[in-house]
């Protein structure tokens, strides 16, 4: 017992003997928690999940739809031919395939408000001396005014007019519409005060929206005549339009029109004197009206207007739509 009681009485463990013990003790058990992980991740399929959501989360790219994915895919495009007459002339294929790319970079609209107005301003900015067009919608009508930007101010903007009949009022809602960079820009003011030499402030537009065209609603076109033909040109028919705007046209006509069937329109459109010739329309049936003594009625729903036609339309619809003209 005194033998044993002296042999531990004389070992001695130094410090850094004690450390590199304790060290590995701690690699050992890092290393079996490493391995359980891993095979966890293996066997439960965990491990390919996560490596595919970093791939979409970091890279954005390179994600396929499984089989299921897939199937549900097909059914939500067909939902949305069923819904959309248009989608109907673009091949499922093409439709799939822009589904995934809009999937593999769903990443790059994950913009925050704060970001957006920042890029907005830079991107998209409104600019002294630039032209605008207010629009402002009283008694059941919209008034247009082609004007242009004096100051721009953090909260106001100064806009100036010529002599009008049109009487500015404060607190009136106001849209403000301008072009930049090939992308037709509206946003939501108010009329905070109306000056000498014939200038208005607004608020600092809010609500900002963008799109590729200028958008204007039905402008009652007063039965103007035309004529409609099927896309082989061999069945033509007398057409009166009761209206028109830049998604498509209503019209009157002794016939009966299939659903699924492109069609093209023809007419002259006329401001006073000027008139517009309008040729080859494409269009398809979007809704049915019921009418009395044989005469049908039907929404037509314009697409792919080649672009001199679109800005012809434009301009065509914009000068229809504008009760009160102010010129630059």
């Amino acid at each position: 017992m005194n033998e044993v009681s002296r042999v531990f009485k004389n070992t001695r463990f130094d410090s850094n003997t004690l450390i590199i013990f304790l060290i590995v003790i701690g690699v050992i058990i890092v290393g079996f928690s490493i391995r359980y992980i891993i095979v966890y991740f293996i066997k439960s399929g965990e491990l390919k999940r996560f490596r595919n959501s970093m791939k979409k989360e970091i890279l954005g790219t390179g994600f396929e739809f499984n089989f299921i994915e897939k199937k549900i895919l097909y059914d939500i495009i067909d939902e949305f031919k069923r819904s959309d007459i248009l989608a109907n002339q673009i091949q499922t294929s093409v439709l799939e395939r822009y589904s995934e790319y809009f999937f593999n970079n769903l990443q790059r609209l994950k913009i925050s408000k704060k970001e957006a107005e920042k890029l907005r301003d830079i991107h998209y900015p409104i600019l002294t001396e630039s032209n605008v067009e207010l629009e402002i919608f009283q008694d059941n009508q919209l008034f247009i005014f082609e004007s242009k930007v004096i100051s721009v101010l953090i909260d106001n903007i100064v806009i100036k007019y010529i002599e009008t009949s049109f009487n500015f009022q404060i607190g009136t809602k106001v849209r403000l519409n301008y072009h930049i960079n090939n992308k037709f820009i509206s946003g939501e003011c108010k009329i905070t005060n109306v000056v000498e030499d014939k200038k208005i402030v607004l608020t600092y537009p809010k609500k900002f929206v963008l799109s590729n065209e200028r958008r204007y609603g039905r402008i009652n076109l007063n039965n103007t005549k035309g004529t409609i033909k099927t896309n082989d040109n061999k069945t033509v028919f007398d057409i009166q339009i009761c209206d028109i705007s830049m998604e498509g046209l209503k019209i009157r006509l002794n016939a009966k029109l299939r659903k699924n069937l492109v069609y093209k329109i023809d007419f002259i459109g006329k401001i006073a004197d000027l008139e517009l010739k309008f040729e080859n329309l494409n269009c398809v049936v979007s809704k049915t009206y019921v009418c009395d003594s044989g005469i049908r009625e039907y929404g037509m729903t314009l697409f792919y207007p080649p672009p001199e036609t679109k800005l012809k339309l434009i301009e065509y619809i914009k000068v229809l739509s504008s009760n009160v003209r102010i010129n630059r």
